[in-house]
Order: structure tokens, then C-alpha cells, then sequence
């Protein structure tokens, strides 16, 4: 998910791209927080699909995506909770 003000680009694995009329926050809400992790004020992912991270860089598969100074220390932590064979899909 990417914010655009009042707006949220959600990004579907089947490559479709959806806008919707919402603030990232109001859907933070309805996102359970065991699945989700929000990287950047602007981007929110699903934490399956966080395949490395590299300094201030988290990719979501191939897609390489800013991430906050303190925000890195969480998607360090969920990346090394994975079994081994998990952040290659």
C-alpha cells in the first residue's frame, strides 16, 4: 500500500492496482497488525512478502522501498523470526 494523502494505492499480487478513498491510517485500522507492517509514513506491507533489507531499503519481492530509521529494527526482526526457505518466494 502506498499513501496518497487521502488516498491508498493497494498493490494486489495479481498486479492489478487498486485506489481507494481512504487514509493509510483508517486502513491500518482494519488491517490485522500480525500480517502487516508499515515501513515508511507512506507504505504499509504485507510482512510475507519483505524479501530482504538493506540499509534504509526493505524489498517486497523485487520492488525496493524506502523504510524508516526506526522502523528498520522491526522488519529486521520479523526477517530473521522466518524459517530460512521463507523470504524466497
Amino acid at each position: 500500500m502506498k499513501s496518497l494523502q487521502n488516498y491508498v494505492q493497494l498493490f494486489l499480487t495479481d498486479k492489478r492496482v487498486l485506489t481507494v478513498h481512504k487514509t493509510l491510517k483508517a486502513l491500518l485500522d482494519l488491517l490485522p497488525a500480525t500480517q502487516f507492517v508499515q515501513l515508511h509514513r507512506s507504505y504499509v506491507v504485507q510482512q510475507e512478502f519483505i524479501t530482504a533489507l538493506h540499509g534504509q531499503v526493505a524489498y517486497v519481492q523485487a520492488t525496493a522501498l524506502p523504510i524508516a530509521r526506526d522502523r528498520r529494527h522491526i522488519v529486521a526482526q520479523l526477517l530473521a523470526q522466518r524459517p530460512l526457505h521463507a523470504g524466497h518466494r
